[in-house]
């Protein structure tokens, strides 16, 4: 059986505050993306606020073709992009999990996920850890509620430009402790400049009916 034929969405905001000494700048950058599993399409929207003031907005879908992906870009500017064949970001989250069920320990992925101007794929690199358990002190086990007791992976990602060459540098590396279902805690966004901690404050579990 395949996966149901339906829109998994998903959002996230990530807000940061940076203060110079000489003056305070408030970024917030806002997603929201839809993703049919079954069909292969993927619905994004993006808006990023520099102190409260909308400075950019990026609108699109994207659909898997024989021969790639097709990017439907509504704004900013309404133009059609054709790339190569990539995964969606839930497509490639459940991959990650089925490699590392199988012990993959490094594999590549190309993903397109509406980042940016929304034109382009990403290159990934994924390292995966042996699966493990939590154990005393360990980050974010006491908010996992009954997660804490599953045993789960440590996983890093880096992403790279898709045109990169040679010992290209990656755009930013995300390290983070994966569960079989697919939640994630101690996180851990290197940009190279500097680096962003995230820790779980809560999970709440739904049950199946409270899903549809």
């Amino acid at each position: 059986m395949g996966p149901p034929a339906r829109d998994i969405p998903s959002v996230s905001r990530f807000v940061t505050k940076v203060d110079t000494g000489e003056e305070v700048k408030l970024t917030d950058q806002q997603t929201t993306t839809y993703e049919d599993l079954k069909n292969g399409n993927f619905r994004f929207l993006t808006r990023s606020f520099t102190d409260e003031k909308l400075d950019k907005e990026v609108r699109g879908s994207a659909h898997e073709a024989k021969q790639g992906l097709t990017v439907d870009l509504t704004s900013p500017d309404k133009r059609k992009v054709d790339l190569a064949q990539g995964l969606f970001p839930t497509e490639h989250m459940l991959d990650v999990i089925d490699r590392a069920k199988k012990g993959e320990k490094l594999f590549e992925s190309r993903i397109f996920d509406g980042s940016d101007a929304g034109d382009k794929t990403l290159i990934t690199t994924t390292m995966i850890g042996k699966p493990q358990n939590a154990v005393a002190g360990d980050a974010d086990a006491d908010k996992a509620g009954a997660m804490a007791a599953k045993p789960y992976w440590p996983v890093t990602i880096s992403y790279f430009n898709d045109n990169a060459t040679g010992d290209a540098l990656p755009i930013y590396r995300m390290e983070f402790k994966l569960y079989e279902n697919g939640i994630t805690h101690d996180l851990t966004m290197d940009y190279g400049d500097f680096v962003l901690a995230g820790k779980l404050a809560d999970l709440e579990v739904f049950k199946q009916e409270e899903c549809k």
